[in-house]
C-alpha cells in the first residue's frame, strides 16, 4: 500500500517523529486538521472531474446535433440552389421561346424586308 508515495514502514516513521515533535495533544488535532483539508480536497477534485465529465458529454451531444444540424442546413441549402438553378434554366428556355415565337408572329420590319430582297 503506498500513499503519494510513501510506503507504511516510512509513513510509520514520520508518525513517530511528529509524535515526538508535537506531542500527544497537538497530534490529534493536527490529524483531525490534516483529515480535514484532505476530505476537502477530494470532495473539490470529485466535484471538478463530475463538472468535466458532464461538460465533455454536453459538448460531444451539442456537437452532433449542430453537425446534424448543419448537414441538415446544408442538404436543404443545395435543394434550395437546385431548385433555383432549374427556374433559372426554364425561366431562360421560355424567355427565348416567347421571342422566337414573337420573331415569327410578327410581320417583318421594313430593315428585314430590305435585308430580305438584298439577299435575293
Amino acid at each position: 500500500m503506498n500513499f503519494l508515495g510513501i510506503g507504511p514502514l516510512e509513513l510509520l516513521l514520520i508518525l513517530v517523529i511528529a509524535f515526538v515533535v508535537l506531542g500527544p495533544a497537538r497530534l490529534v488535532s493536527m490529524a483531525r486538521s490534516i483529515g480535514k483539508v484532505v476530505g476537502e480536497l477530494r470532495n473539490t477534485v470529485g466535484e471538478a472531474a463530475s463538472a468535466m465529465e458532464e461538460e465533455e458529454q454536453h459538448s460531444s451531444t451539442s456537437k452532433s446535433k449542430s453537425a446534424e444540424d448543419a448537414g441538415g442546413l446544408a442538404g436543404i441549402a443545395r435543394t434550395i440552389g437546385k431548385g433555383v438553378a432549374e427556374l433559372r434554366d426554364t425561366f431562360g428556355e421560355t424567355t427565348r421561346a416567347i421571342e422566337e415565337e414573337e420573331k415569327r408572329a410578327a410581320p417583318p420590319t421594313s430593315e428585314e424586308t430590305k435585308s430580305t430582297e438584298e439577299k435575293r
